[in-house]
């Protein structure tokens, strides 16, 4: 008999968690969002979301799956393909399976997922706002990391565009000593190539007068013009007596001979 209330009580219970709080023409249904309200008009004939299927209004959240899409239950486990909206004010909405409904787990920070043992047992307590306590931390920690970040990465590019400038500034230095240096290997370049050119025309030069001086003295000594040099006539060119003694000496031919041959 005592089991037998139970059953009534339990029933009682569940029918008054699933009565809905009418607002305006359309009532708060239990597993979904406010806006999705007025998609259940308030003492209507239901139309399944996907259109298959149209059934009493009381058979909404009646513990029973008559919607393919399981619209029909947002509010409890009855269709495998559910989902419940856990409205977890002041705090991140939520979706979980419809299969967690009830389940005697706390998915929901309000603990709405939970509302039939919430009635019995007070099962789940609302951690919403130590929730969002705890999610505000977080978010101001990753705030003050972004902040720290974009402090260090404008630091940085402060820094960049500096060293980048002193490496251009030194990269034209560098090019405009290039320059300076290929300018005067250039400019030595042709510096030898003339100082070279100007010494192969005075030794051309001096070779020519070494020969001229030689065909002069050569024509001096030949005074007979049978462009022959003898030796009389060697004797005769008092210019090789070095010695001054009226003779022309061996060694002292051998220096015209040197002279001669040389200039050739």
């Amino acid at each position: 008999m005592e089991l037998y209330y139970l059953d009534i009580l339990n029933l009682l219970l569940h029918s008054i968690v699933l009565t809905k709080c009418s607002v305006g023409n359309f009532e708060i249904i239990k597993g979904i969002p406010i806006e999705n309200a007025k998609l259940y008009p308030y003492g209507k004939e239901f139309s399944c979301l996907d259109g298959t299927l149209t059934i009493p209004y009381s058979y909404i959240n009646d513990d029973y799956c008559d919607c393919i899409d399981a619209s029909d239950e947002p509010g409890t486990s009855a269709c495998p393909n559910g989902t419940f909206y856990c409205t977890n004010k002041g705090h991140f909405p939520l979706v979980v399976p419809s299969s967690r409904v009830n389940d005697g787990i706390c998915d929901c920070c309000d603990g709405s997922d939970e509302w039939a043992n919430n009635i019995q047992k007070h099962a789940c307590q609302n951690t919403c706002e130590n929730l969002s306590h705890e999610a505000r931390s977080e978010a101001n920690r990753v705030d003050n990391l972004y902040a720290q970040g974009f402090k260090i990465r404008a630091q940085l590019i402060t820094k960049g565009k500096y060293l980048l400038s002193q490496k251009q500034n030194k990269i034209l230095h560098l090019l405009t000593k290039i320059k300076q240096a290929q300018f005067n290997r250039s400019s030595m370049f042709n510096d030898k190539e003339m100082a070279k050119k100007k010494e192969e025309k005075a030794i051309e030069e001096e070779k020519s007068n070494q020969q001229n001086k030689a065909i002069k003295i050569f024509n001096e000594i030949d005074t007979n013009k049978n462009n022959k040099i003898e030796v009389e006539e060697v004797i005769a060119y008092s210019n090789f007596d070095q010695n001054q003694d009226g003779l022309v000496s061996q060694d002292e031919i051998y220096l015209l001979n040197k002279m001669l041959f040389a200039s050739f």
